[in-house]
């Protein structure tokens, strides 16, 4: 298993711009993890009608 990691973030909604709320939601995954298994994560089965953003990034001082 690979030291490095990836970090995934997801921007999280419900509601609208007038009346909602939001907040991040974050995992760590393995560098060597397939993108399918963060996009399984960030949009889960049956979940078709969510708008996520989704930020991938290394931790702080993380040097590939």
């Amino acid at each position: 298993m690979s030291r490095w990691k990836v970090v995934a973030i997801k921007d999280m909604a419900a509601g609208n711009e007038v009346t909602g709320e939001s907040w991040q939601e974050t995992k760590i995954f393995d560098i060597n993890d397939p993108i399918s298994k963060i996009i399984d994560w960030a949009v889960p089965k049956g979940d078709d009608y969510s708008r996520k953003r989704i930020t991938l990034t290394l931790p702080h001082g993380e040097d590939v």
